[in-house]
């Protein structure tokens, strides 16, 4: 018993250090704590907003349009002066008329006010090509369809813009659309006439395919040729 109560007052001195050493670790922890959290949260923006990007500034084309005060003599339409600026290359200068000579003041936010445009400079971008595909041209390589729908004619969409044109002048009773569907066919027979040629030159196993399918409407005069 004697032994125990000596040991009492060194547990108590331990106890009291160890106690002290908790309380002076977590008030030496707090601060660095709260400078983290900081550094944790200017982190985290730095990741949520990406760093702006460097835009290249390259010399674009730019068409300035100005109005002058000369006027077209038969009809007042006054003369605007168009000046083209490509970089590198000579500056271009056009005449052309936007707007007629009563509609110079209307309202270019309302539709159908057939305003000019407003005098300034515009930019002229780079004209983008369309996807792969998207040209009606025939490539060299390519594969002959013969079956669903070009089994029943060889050119089924200028078919079906016929069809289409032929209701419109059906639905109106008018000799002014029956004369445009008329006007209709000759230009799609031509085109259709051209693409032929280019097709015979690149397949030709299109020359039997043409000589066994109908062009557009089978026996229809002018719209079916076979030859």
């Amino acid at each position: 018993m004697l032994l125990t109560a000596q040991r009492h007052p060194f547990a108590n001195v331990i106890t009291g250090l160890g106690i002290a050493t908790v309380v002076l670790s977590a008030a030496a922890l707090t601060p660095a704590r709260a400078e983290a959290q900081p550094k944790q949260r200017q982190s985290l923006m730095a990741l949520l907003e990406p760093e702006p990007l460097e835009t290249a500034t390259e010399p674009t084309s730019k068409l300035r349009f100005m109005r002058t005060d000369r006027r077209i003599a038969s009809t007042g339409d006054p003369i605007w002066e168009l000046l083209l600026e490509i970089p590198g290359e000579p500056q271009r200068r056009f005449e052309a008329v936007s707007g007629r000579a009563n509609r110079q003041n209307a309202d270019r936010d309302r539709m159908g006010s057939r305003a000019p445009l407003p005098s300034g400079t515009y930019s002229v971008g780079v004209v983008e090509p369309l996807a792969e595909g998207a040209y009606p041209d025939p490539k060299p390589g390519a594969a002959l369809v013969t079956e669903g729908v070009y089994r029943q004619c060889r050119h089924p969409l200028y078919r079906a813009v016929l069809v289409c044109s032929l209701g419109v002048v059906i639905a109106l009773g008018s000799v002014l659309h029956l004369l445009l569907l008329l006007m209709l066919c000759v230009l799609l027979v031509g085109k259709a006439r051209r693409e032929e040629q280019a097709l015979l030159g690149i397949l030709p196993a299109y020359a039997t395919y043409r000589t066994e399918t109908p062009a557009i409407v089978a026996h229809c005069p002018g719209l079916d040729w076979r030859d």
